[in-house]
C-alpha cells in the first residue's frame, strides 16, 4: 500500500471512531438526562398530588429517553468495550 492510501484509511477509521464515540456519548447523556428527570418526577410527585395534578403524558419523556439510550448502551457494552479492553 502506498502512503496516500494509508493516510486515507487512517482518516476514515478515525472518522468512524469519532462518530461511534459521539453516538456513545449521546446515549450516555440521554440516559443521564432520563435518570435526572425520573428523580425529579419522583421527588415532586407528592406535591403534585396535593395540588390534584397528575404526571400523565409527562411520564413519556423519561420512558422515550430510556428506550433510545439503553439499547445503544447495551450494544456498546457487548460489542465495543471488550474490544477496547483487549486491545
Amino acid at each position: 500500500m502506498g502512503g496516500c492510501s494509508v493516510l486515507m484509511l487512517l482518516s476514515l477509521l478515525t472518522a468512524v471512531g469519532a462518530v461511534l464515540f459521539c453516538v456513545f456519548l449521546g446515549a450516555a447523556g440521554l440516559f443521564f438526562i432520563a435518570t435526572v428527570v425520573s428523580v425529579v418526577f419522583a421527588v415532586r410527585t407528592p406535591k403534585r398530588r396535593e395540588r390534584g395534578k397528575k404526571l400523565g403524558p409527562l411520564l413519556a419523556i423519561p420512558l422515550v429517553l430510556y428506550a433510545v439510550s439503553i439499547p445503544v448502551l447495551i450494544y456498546f457494552a457487548v460489542k465495543w468495550i471488550p474490544l477496547v479492553l483487549a486491545g
